[in-house]
């Protein structure tokens, strides 16, 4: 089967939210895994994942499961 990527791209994981007494229930390694999975599976050369800076918990389980910390985006609200 031909990837559709073929190593030239990154994929990235957009948005997902969980439901604050859920939180801490390993909810976003399942949630995490299958995305890293198939961007390998689709030969993706990157993975990204945003997360707000304040989200320190998502950081480290990003970092646990192999993410590099990158950029940090700055908004200015007008």
């Amino acid at each position: 089967m031909k990837s559709p990527l073929d190593g030239s791209s990154a994929c990235k994981i957009n948005s997902f939210w969980i439901r604050p007494e859920l939180r801490n229930g390993g909810f976003a390694v399942l949630l995490t895994e299958p995305c890293v999975a198939w961007a390998r599976e689709c030969g993706a050369n990157q993975l990204e994942c945003n997360t707000h800076y304040t989200n320190s918990r998502m950081r480290e389980i990003l970092v646990k499961q192999g993410f590099s910390p990158g950029m940090v985006q700055c908004s200015l609200g007008i």
